[in-house]
């Protein structure tokens, strides 16, 4: 049988855990808006980087941060993730004599 403190979470951790979701809403609604300004931006950014468990986020924690949030809201910005139009590799492979892995390309 297990104990009712292991089941249910105590009232810190939840009450860090709401401070936590309230700090990354606050913070992806403050890069989708154009209403919220850079320092506002940076002022959610730090919120939920302090909630995350940092105490003096530095700039490249805060850029990373603001890519992560980026990248949940709007994945087709990123490079990476957009679907590859067919490109010249395939003939560069087939000038090599090489074939693409799997079919890629």
């Amino acid at each position: 049988m297990s104990h009712p403190e292991t089941i249910y979470p105590a009232p810190a951790s939840y009450e860090r855990a709401q401070a936590a979701l309230a700090a990354l809403d606050t913070a992806r609604e403050s890069l989708r808006s154009s209403e919220y300004s850079e320092a506002d931006q940076r002022t959610a950014l730090c919120w939920l980087a302090n909630e995350l468990g940092t105490t003096r986020p530095e700039r490249g924690t805060l850029a990373a941060i603001r890519a992560v949030l980026e990248k949940l809201d709007r994945p087709d910005v990123f490079r990476r993730d957009q679907v590859h139009l067919p490109s010249r590799e395939p003939l560069l492979l087939t000038a090599l004599g090489l074939s693409s892995p799997l079919g890629c390309l």
